[in-house]
């Protein structure tokens, strides 16, 4: 039987226009639910939204195989922290779980190496330094520090992304909003530079004492990098988890469990443990000569 006018309309494609946006899409500026809309403008903010069908990924780490990999790693860094709200339309786009891994491990390198090198830095200004501290211990609790600082690198950057998946979300939003939440810790990029300028500071003041001139003021643009870390990961969690509850566990929750286990739990924590057994096993054996 053929069809009537009225259902040949509603069943032939409509030029022009665009399928209907999934139930828990919301535009990105204004948060206007995008439930069944059809046109490429949000009603509510006029936001173009034909980033949504774009082939093209948001974010240049995912298109580091065009541009070279240093040049896509710092636009990607970049974007986080001055352009947040772009980096976040990426949550309408499919988000590649391993390059975003691949960016967090690439981000955690850049702490550590140069954190190493400092090390190198310090030994190199006080020689005495590290040989005492390995005095009662040995030199395997230098050793033991190091990765102990690599262990709470792991969680800061690891822990947040446990807050991103909840289950009101559908499994493919979660996956997204995961994936971003790694490159929360972009920041930590700026890091390198940090420490790497007050290594060039310390040598250069060899002679005076860098403590005030150097070293504290690194130290406190280290914890303000940590600071702006938090910042973008709750930008991250109010543009993609949307309910309030959720977003305020992402603000105040989740920088107290990061700081509590990757900071003190791990960095102070463990090396404090292991040095205390270590003394212990130490006068159980008498001293060098037991």
């Amino acid at each position: 039987m053929p069809e009537n006018d009225s259902e040949r309309s509603h069943s032939q494609h409509i030029p022009g226009a665009t399928p209907a946006y999934a139930d828990d899409l919301y535009c990105p500026e204004c948060g206007y639910s995008l439930r069944g809309l059809t046109s490429k403008r949000c009603p509510e903010c006029g936001l173009l939204l034909d980033f949504i069908e774009s082939g093209t990924p948001m974010i240049p780490w995912e298109r580091r195989r065009d541009l070279d990999w240093l040049r896509a790693y710092w636009q990607t860094v970049l974007m986080v922290i001055f352009r947040s709200r772009k980096f976040c339309r990426a949550f309408y786009q499919p988000v590649s779980y391993s390059d975003a891994q691949a960016f967090r491990w690439v981000s955690i390198l850049h702490v550590y190496v140069p954190a190493l090198f400092t090390l190198g830095v310090v030994h190199y200004l006080h020689p005495d330094l590290l040989p005492r501290a390995a005095d009662e211990t040995g030199w395997w609790f230098v050793v033991f520090v190091c990765l102990c600082a690599l262990l709470a690198l792991i969680v800061l950057t690891g822990l947040p992304s446990y807050f991103f998946h909840p289950k009101y979300l559908s499994v493919e939003r979660q996956n997204r909003a995961v994936a971003l939440s790694y490159y929360g810790c972009a920041p930590l990029a700026l890091a390198a530079i940090v420490l790497l300028g007050m290594c060039v500071g310390g040598v250069l003041l060899r002679s005076a004492s860098p403590i005030a001139t150097v070293w504290l003021p690194g130290a406190l643009l280290l914890k303000l990098i940590l600071a702006i870390c938090w910042t973008r990961w709750g930008v991250i969690g109010s543009r993609t988890l949307r309910r309030l509850g959720r977003r305020l566990l992402v603000y105040c929750v989740m920088p107290l469990l990061v700081v509590g286990v990757g900071f003190f739990g791990i960095l102070i924590g463990l090396p404090l443990a292991a040095y205390f057994i270590a003394l212990a096993l130490y006068s159980l054996r008498g001293g060098p000569g037991g």
